[in-house]
Order: structure tokens, then sequence, then C-alpha cells
């Protein structure tokens, strides 16, 4: 780990221009934090108690595999994974938020997902297919129910009762949960 943080230091130093060992590299970032991974110890700081949106590498890394530890169950975003300097319990979505409308991306995204898995799992593909296509939940434009139909090859009165009965479906499964 302390080689990582040298090779670190050495990138910051040399992009920075900042090559003399007695004085402390300059950065033109906003903010910059070097942290001695064995002790934790904040070896450069530059604006560090400030949040900022991620920038670097390590950074979009440990995020990735924190989202994916959250999509296998194996973490929640509201484990506690320390405490502040008032004792008070920290948990991820705290450490993560980087905006005031953070917290409410996050539970957007994971409903996006959840809903998701449910037309996977609760719809057949067809109905699953008219939902996607109407609401544009492949990343496409959502589609009227009768451009729907047209790309499906059926009627547009079919499309309104399938979606009917696939919300209908999906509102049954999310009462249960």
């Amino acid at each position: 780990m302390k080689r990582w943080s040298l090779v670190i230091l050495a990138l910051l130093v040399a992009l920075s221009g900042a090559a003399r060992a007695s004085e402390a590299p300059t950065v033109e970032a906003r903010g910059a934090v070097l942290i001695d991974g064995d002790s934790g110890r904040i070896l450069f700081g530059q604006n560090e108690n400030e949040r900022f949106a991620m920038a670097s590498t390590t950074k979009i890394m440990t995020a990735l595999l924190v989202l994916e530890a959250i999509d296998e169950g194996k973490l929640s975003l509201s484990d506690s994974i320390d405490t502040d300097s008032d004792g008070n319990s920290l948990s991820l979505i705290d450490v993560l938020a980087d905006e005031e409308d953070m917290s409410e991306r996050v539970v957007q995204t994971d409903l996006c997902q959840h809903l998701s898995q449910l037309i996977d799992n609760v719809l057949d593909e067809r109905e699953a297919e008219i939902l996607r296509l109407r609401y544009g939940l492949n990343g496409d434009a959502a589609l009227t129910q009768r451009e729907t139909a047209r790309r499906c090859g059926i009627s547009r009165s079919y499309v309104s009762r399938l979606e009917k009965k696939a919300l209908e479906k999906l509102k049954r499964k999310l009462e249960e949960e």
C-alpha cells in the first residue's frame, strides 16, 4: 500500500510541475488528498475536508466495486462504515453523497434496478417488451401505444390491454414486498 501512495504522490508531483522535495506539490485541481494506505495518515492535502465529485480513477474504481457489492447484496448503502468526530454513525450514503440530490438519485437508481428485475421475473416476454418500449426502459425514447403496436405487429388496443395487465402484475408484486 505504501508503494501505491508513493506512486500516486510521484504522479501528483510530476503532473503539478513541482519536483522539489522540500516543497509540497502544487496541484491545479480544486482539491486533492494523498493518504498513506497503511496508517491512514494524510500525506498531502489541498481542500481535503471539502466534498467534490469523484475525479480519480481510484475513487471511481472504488465506487464501482461498492456498487457491485450492493448489487450482489453484500453491502447496503445504509451500512455503518465509520463514526464521525461526534460519535455519530456514518453510513455509506453519507460518505458517497457529493451533491444535495445524491441520495435521491441513488434511491431512484435502486428502484429502477429493482423494477427492471421485477419486469424480468414477473412479466412474460411480450408484457416486458411492451413496457420497455412504452416507457423507454432500455435507454431508448418512450414510444406511443401506436408506435409500440407497429413495432410489435399487434393492434394499439392490444398494446393497451397488455400494458395495463403488466402494470397491474407489477403493482401486485410490489404490494406483496
